[in-house]
């Protein structure tokens, strides 16, 4: 093992063992020392343009880098990716998988969103300790066309400094057609509507230009806008990057999302008191859902890893046997996507008359091709399994082919095998699921089982058994053992009821519940491949491919000009496998009839 992985591993065992919570306060000289020897992040993003109307589509792609070796990073697997207004506000926040340093999503703008000056945001959890200087920041506009506001635009000077005003398509010329390494290439610099166009993608430097890589094709902007951030002009600010966390001892640092997305909190009592060494069950709740258990700080501050994919927005957290002295639980969660600090320097827009025309015919073109959004769909990658029990087959009993018992302890007397109910020493009512290849005769095990309902894990059994079992759908039952925040289970009893009556109607003096931003959905985006006579082609964007792997001397792709007339720039970004940045454009011409 080299001694960078040595490193890295070494730092998430340190993680791992002193976290409980989003953010914890290093101790020791120790383990500064040790922290600094993991590496501090940094982010580029290429986006599909930077001017934008309602009903149009962003799409960006990351590189989460080791700002050490300028190698992709292998530590965080989740970015962030948000939008923000003059004032700070955020607009929009993504949430995206990192796989081996690389992400990529997209947003739909929608027609309520104010005209204005934005500021695209990303970074990781681990980033936060840099700063802001550490983030990722590009320029935006978008202009709504439906509002009668337009203030913003039209006296751009006022309270602010202005930005240079340089076309995107100026500053899109920047960086050539050709480096030594790669070079970009189309079959002939000027097309008909609906011609097919060949790409070619050529390296000169055999493995010196591999890599990995982003790729758009969309038409040049006709308005003034801010510039791209280039991959090349990116890698020039390379020295004003931290390479460690700047944090001392007694400071705070916020822990890498290195295993998967952080849930994270902190429960004190109705006088503000914190609730240390408690236990707290974590459910997410739903068809693939998942269960937590984490122990509180000296704080009360709790944290775990979601290492499973999860769609659902709402969670629930509960504390476990909390004592008669607690009659009630608060819960602060932490956001590790709260964006802190203050933007400034936005790119100032100026509307002008001259412009009407062009806002009106793009507004035009992207009302038609929103009509015929189904039939020139993006496709979804399901390439992580959700599956709750792991490939495990239940044994699954669908109580709508059993008479119905009015409560759930008469359902499991009468009808689910291996599954019985006994009380404890205390005289509490416990389930007790049968051990796989258990002899006949032996009816209970030394640990009870895990129980679900809903996917929302239930500690008290006692009060489940009343429940009533008409608005039970299905009741499944495993035998292997599990475990769960260090305690023993034989089994799991899995109850989903009607219409999620359970899940819906959850409450808890000891418990709350929390909103979860799920990652966005990997996909395949849509490229026209063939003319279609009867659907109307008004495309701005011909081609979007968010992560390209070039591993040889040559990469073709194919794809058709819309009906939209005017000049193309085809961009390449993205860095070699040795970590050079690459930036590349041409452009080509779709001709009017």
């Amino acid at each position: 093992m080299n001694t960078y992985l040595k490193n890295i591993s070494l730092c998430l065992t340190l993680f791992t063992s002193l976290i409980l919570s989003a953010q914890v306060r290093i101790s020791s000289e120790q383990e500064l020392a040790l922290l600094r020897e993991t590496p501090m992040e940094a982010i580029y993003m290429h986006t599909s343009g930077n001017v934008f109307m309602p009903g149009e589509y962003l799409y960006y792609s990351t590189y989460c880098f080791n700002t050490q070796t300028y190698k992709l990073s292998e530590l965080s697997e989740v970015a962030y990716v948000q939008l923000l207004n003059e004032d700070n506000a955020v607009m929009f926040t993504k949430k995206i998988d990192v796989e081996d340093g690389r992400g990529y999503g997209d947003y739909f703008f929608p027609t309520d969103m104010p005209s204005g000056n934005y500021k695209l945001v990303a970074y990781t959890h681990w980033m936060k300790n840099a700063g802001i200087s550490q983030y990722f920041l590009s320029d935006l506009t978008f202009i709504n066309p439906y509002r009668a506001d337009q203030n913003v635009f039209l006296n751009p000077g006022d309270n602010r400094e202005r930005t240079n005003v340089e076309s995107s398509e100026v500053t899109a010329r920047d960086s050539g057609t050709g480096s030594r390494d790669l070079g970009l290439e189309v079959d002939k610099p000027s097309y008909a509507m609906g011609e097919a166009v060949t790409l070619r993608i050529k390296n000169f430097r055999g493995a010196r230009g591999y890599g990995t890589y982003s790729l758009s094709v969309r038409k040049t902007d006709e308005l003034p806008g801010p510039g791209p951030v280039t991959a090349e002009k990116y890698g020039n600010a390379y020295a004003g990057l931290l390479k460690r966390i700047p944090q001392g001892v007694n400071d705070i640092l916020a822990v890498p999302e290195q295993r998967g997305e952080l849930i994270s909190g902190r429960i004190s009592s109705p006088a503000g008191e914190a609730l240390p060494d408690r236990t707290i069950a974590v459910s997410l709740p739903g068809s693939d859902f998942q269960v937590k258990k984490v122990r509180t700080d000296e704080e009360g501050k709790f944290y775990t890893y979601l290492t499973r994919a999860y769609n659902e927005r709402t969670g629930m957290a509960e504390v476990l046997s909390p004592g008669l002295e607690e009659a009630d639980v608060q819960f602060e969660w932490y956001s590790p996507y709260k964006f802190e600090g203050e933007l400034s320097d936005f790119f100032q827009f100026e509307l002008k008359r001259d412009m009407a025309e062009v806002i009106r015919n793009r507004s035009i073109h992207n009302q038609i091709e929103n009509n015929y959004f189904e039939v020139k769909p993006d496709t979804l990658i399901f390439n992580r399994t959700s599956d709750p029990f792991e490939g495990e087959l239940p044994q699954v009993y669908e109580l709508e082919d059993y008479t119905r018992f009015k409560t759930l302890r008469e359902t499991i007397i009468e009808y689910i095998e291996y599954v019985w109910i006994k009380k404890d020493d205390d005289g509490t009512d416990t389930f007790y699921v049968r051990e796989p290849m258990s002899r006949e005769g032996t009816y209970y095990t030394t640990d009870p089982p895990l129980v679900v309902v809903d996917g929302i894990l239930v500690p008290n059994h006692k009060a489940l058994l009343g429940y009533d079992a008409r608005k039970i759908k299905t009741i499944k039952v495993l035998r292997n053992k599990y475990q769960l925040g260090g305690q023993n289970y034989q089994g799991l009893v899995a109850i989903e009821t009607i219409d999620n009556a359970y899940l819906e109607n959850w409450d808890s003096a000891y418990g709350s519940r929390f909103s979860f931003l799920p990652t966005s959905p990997r996909k395949n985006y849509f490229r026209q491949a063939t003319p279609s006579e009867n659907i109307p082609d008004f495309r701005y964007q011909l081609l979007w491919e968010p992560t390209l792997a070039l591993n040889g001397v040559a990469q073709t792709y194919s794809f058709l000009t819309s009906s939209v007339p005017g000049t193309y720039e085809v961009r390449l970004e993205g860095f070699t496998t040795f970590g050079k940045p690459i930036s590349l454009h041409t452009t080509f011409v779709v001709a009017s009839e």
